[in-house]
């Protein structure tokens, strides 16, 4: 990765896990506006369009973590890389989690022991947003078996890897949506979280040359992938009810746009790929 690249993922990052994960939380909801009749007005449509262009926060912030850290055996060994990442996230994320838990329960009558820390802390309770440490601790994790795989493997074995994941994690899911079901398949496989295909696919975009067709047919793709999540979030939401999925408070259906499903995964990896090959000068 060229200097010029890394500069660019710092700003693209910057933009990524600040500007669009507040927006993302603060103007789409539409209860959250004051909004308490949800049906096809101007100002939910609006919250609905808002809520899927600024979903980019934390799928680019995963597919960038993936771009940069899973080529780390060629600067450092494993126990450097667990030294950096715990120092880096893991103890500002229990710090944090520790000062939102004394916050929001010290003024309550919740018992304020280290029973109850530990209890709302593994469960994510805390604060709600901090749900992509647990995924982003988890991937690190998994990070030096997965470098093993990126290091040996071929581009053929690679790309199988996020085949499979996609079939797991975004297409598996759909299927039981439809047939309200529940496939043994979502839980058989090991060490694949839901959202495991972004940290790969970030170090396929960013460390391999993408012809112009693929980047031309990931662009099309991906465009058409958005105006399908905000027609079918548009249609689910007011047209069909009790779909059985993802829904937001108020009765958006969220299945359609949630980053974990496939058009989101599309419409990430093109704008992944047009920010990891700006060249700077």
């Amino acid at each position: 990765m060229t200097k010029s690249k890394k500069y660019y993922f710092m700003y693209l990052n910057a933009i990524a896990s600040s500007f669009a994960v507040v927006v993302a939380h603060t103007i789409t909801n539409p209860a959250q506006l004051g909004i308490t009749k949800i049906g096809p007005t101007f100002y939910v449509i609006l919250c609905i369009v808002l809520g899927i262009v600024f979903s980019f926060g934390v799928p680019i912030f995963f597919m960038q973590s993936g771009a940069n850290i899973l080529n780390y055996r060629e600067r450092y060994d494993t126990k450097t890389f667990f030294i950096k990442r715990i120092h880096k996230v893991v103890i500002p994320f229990i710090i944090w989690s520790i000062f939102g838990f004394f916050f929001i329960y010290g003024k309550s009558d919740f018992s304020l022991t280290l029973k109850s820390f530990i209890t709302t802390f593994l469960s994510g309770s805390i604060v709600g947003p901090y749900w992509f440490f647990y995924n982003i601790i988890g991937f690190y994790l998994c990070v030096p078996f997965i470098s093993l795989i990126i290091k040996y493997a071929s581009r053929n074995i690679i790309k199988y890897t996020i085949l499979v994941l996609l079939v797991v994690n975004t297409g598996i899911p759909i299927i039981n949506i439809l047939t309200k079901s529940q496939s043994l398949f979502s839980t058989s496989f090991p060490f694949i979280g839901p959202y495991a295909q972004y940290f790969i696919a970030g170090w396929y975009f960013a460390h391999n040359d993408i012809s112009r067709r693929t980047h031309k047919q990931i662009y099309i793709l991906g465009i058409i992938m958005l105006f399908f999540e905000i027609i079918a979030t548009i249609y689910f939401s007011f047209y069909v009810k009790q779909l059985p999925g993802l829904n937001y408070p108020g009765g958006i259906v969220k299945t359609f746009f949630d980053i974990a499903m496939l058009p989101s995964f599309c419409v990430m990896c093109a704008l992944f790929l047009i920010s990891s090959f700006v060249k700077l000068s």
